[in-house]
């Protein structure tokens, strides 16, 4: 997967977890007073999420991209077809 399309994946999963987050967060506070809060585990998984994927946005700076052994294998693959 060449960097641009993995970039977009990246933003494509980052604005999913910020709609996520912001629906959580609304049925949270909607939710106020209950004995239980059921949002608390999906506000944690996004906000994790996010914090994951953002600095790997910035164009000033970024992050290196993860040793995942899946990014390892698309690039072998790329480097074979080359």
């Amino acid at each position: 997967m060449p960097n641009h399309e993995f970039k977009r994946a990246l933003e494509t999963i980052l604005a999913f977890a910020e709609d996520e987050l912001s629906l959580a967060t609304n049925a949270r506070r909607r939710s106020r007073g209950k004995e239980v809060d059921h949002q608390q585990g999906r506000i944690e998984a996004f906000e994790a999420m996010i914090a994951v994927i953002q600095p790997h946005l910035i164009p000033d700076d970024p992050a290196p991209l993860p040793d995942l052994p899946l990014l390892r294998q698309s690039k072998e693959d790329n480097n074979e077809k080359c």
